[in-house]
């Protein structure tokens, strides 16, 4: 998938993507997509800080999406008199 899509990955980040995921292959493509698109597969501890700033599984879920296009944003909304913020997704 690496060379596919052009990455050019540092020695042994693969194996760490592979260990962080623990077998998952979807958060496994996941995580390989979201480095090599920022291009941060040049350095293992990018990968350090991403599993520590995404362990949350709402934020990885919101990642995953926005990865595919689809933007989270908050609407006001009238409810019951009031207006209260809704998240919406485009």
């Amino acid at each position: 998938m690496s060379k596919r899509e052009n990455f050019e990955p540092v020695r042994g980040i693969l194996g760490d993507i592979s260990h962080v995921s623990n077998g998952n292959l979807r958060r496994a493509v996941f995580l390989c997509e979201l480095l090599g698109r920022r291009g941060s597969l040049n350095d293992r501890k990018n990968l350090q800080k991403v599993v520590a700033a995404t362990t949350l599984v709402g934020v990885q879920h919101v990642l995953e999406e926005a990865l595919r296009g689809r933007i989270h944003d908050f609407h006001w909304e009238k409810k019951g008199g009031r207006n209260s913020r809704v998240l919406k997704g485009h």
